[in-house]
């Protein structure tokens, strides 16, 4: 079958087939006056499955074949059965599809998610998710896969007040997975101009901007920073937490760097960032190198070159963020996540005065109004104590 129709992507097969879930939402709105509707609809549900496992449409024959595979006599639910029959015949709905709603069970998907190289499985995880969010979402809404029911479920999200980051990530996922789509050979025939013009329409949809006001996560300062390295026993946890709240790695990056990538005699670190496929030079500062001096005097590197050897998020996670990065949050009573770290170190360079480009280049920012981010809560946390009081 075309995997568009009406130069959309079709998202499921039977149009004379109506999906459980949408005809619960409709009747549950002619409910609204009635008691018990909890009891109304099971009862729906009941039947809308019995005409499904039984190849049966909507139909008094129907109806009496599930009042005796119940064994149902009560006249008084027969009424609440009857109530749902005539829902039916009243809207003329015979067939019934029943369709589990997550899990990526479109093949697309299940191909899509098969054969990308994603960075981690955290990564992966997230893509799926998100992916499987906007085809609920069109099944729901009983629409095709578009540039413009993209850009209305982006919308909703606004509406719903989901965080920009959020919106960036969906947004994200899905321009991942229409790349994909247009790479694969044995689908690009079935997709014609119009149809491939609106994927590329998607792909030049540009994320959505972190509102000027907005602030990161709650960072260290200089203070707090030397005092939760102070605390930290464990030298592979703090070679670790210091790769971030001085380089400002993130944590994927962490977890990836090799022996390889430093050179301690020009104090200096090849990083592989986000979404790049070439690695930036920044910075080794002295405060992280005598860190990491002495865990390579204690540790042996293996083969593989990884400094950590082959530490997933969640182990990183276990060392840092549970071991010492949640006490330390619980003892002074703030928030911090492993990505706080990182934002400290954006911060803690912009409280000592160091050149944004500098700044933007050593976090390798690829959007400058990110850096900016960090600039302007520095600006307002000294505005009221450095403007005159009397002019």
């Amino acid at each position: 079958m075309d995997i568009f129709q009406n130069n959309h992507l079709v998202i499921h097969q039977n149009k004379h087939k109506y999906l459980v879930s949408e005809v619960l939402d409709s009747y549950k709105k002619e409910l609204s006056s009635k008691k018990q509707t909890i009891k109304y609809t099971c009862y729906a549900k009941a039947l809308m499955m019995f005409c499904i496992e039984h190849n049966l449409s909507m139909s008094p024959i129907a109806l009496n074949q599930f009042l005796a595979h119940r064994n149902i006599l009560s006249s008084s639910l027969k009424s609440i059965i009857n109530h749902f029959v005539k829902f039916c015949s009243k809207n003329q709905i015979e067939y019934f599809l029943y369709k589990k709603l997550f899990k990526g069970e479109h093949p697309f998907i299940l191909r899509f998610i098969a054969q990308t190289d994603f960075k981690n499985v955290n990564t992966k995880k997230t893509y799926l998710n998100h992916i499987n969010a906007f085809f609920r979402h069109l099944i729901e809404e009983n629409k095709g896969f578009s540039y413009g029911t993209l850009k209305d479920y982006l919308q909703e999200g606004l509406v719903r007040k989901l965080s920009v980051f959020t919106l960036n990530i969906k947004l994200a996922s899905i321009k991942s997975f229409v790349s994909w789509l247009i790479d694969q050979n044995d689908l690009i025939s079935e997709i014609n101009d119009i149809q491939m013009k609106d994927l590329a329409n998607i792909l030049k949809m540009k994320s959505f901007k972190i509102p000027k006001e907005t602030y990161h996560k709650e960072s260290l300062n200089i203070k707090e920073r030397d005092e939760l390295l102070a605390k930290t026993d464990e030298l592979k946890s703090k070679l670790a937490i210091s790769l971030q709240v001085f380089e400002g790695l993130r944590a994927f990056e962490v977890c990836a760097i090799e022996l390889k990538h430093i050179d301690l005699e020009n104090n200096t670190i090849l990083v592989k960032g986000k979404g790049r496929y070439v690695a930036d030079k920044i910075r080794l500062f002295e405060n992280t190198k005598e860190v990491l001096v002495e865990y390579l005097s204690k540790n042996t590197i293996g083969s593989d070159g990884l400094i950590f050897g082959k530490m997933s998020y969640h182990k990183l996670y276990k060392i840092v963020d549970k071991a010492y990065l949640k006490p330390f949050a619980k003892e002074k009573k703030t928030k911090l996540s492993l990505h706080s770290l990182r934002h400290s170190a954006a911060q803690i360079m912009v409280e000592k005065g160091i050149d944004k480009d500098y700044i933007q280049k050593q976090l390798r920012h690829t959007d400058y109004q990110t850096t900016q981010i960090y600039i302007k809560k520095q600006v307002d946390k000294l505005f009221l104590e450095e403007i005159p009081k009397r002019l």
